[in-house]
């Protein structure tokens, strides 16, 4: 619960992928995989559902 409430005062921050074809899917998760990162915001990656 105590997450939860932290996770609610974090900026969301949107991360568009780019081409699905090319390295920025891969490389958009492997930035939002690090602790650093979901420390201090909510990661959002953006692309094609496809």
């Amino acid at each position: 619960m105590e997450k939860e409430i932290v996770a609610a005062h974090k900026p969301r921050i949107g991360i568009t992928i780019g081409d699905p074809a090319g390295i920025g899917p891969e490389v958009s998760l492997k930035a939002v995989a690090e602790d650093e990162i979901r420390d201090i915001c909510v990661p959002v990656l953006i692309g094609d559902a496809q």
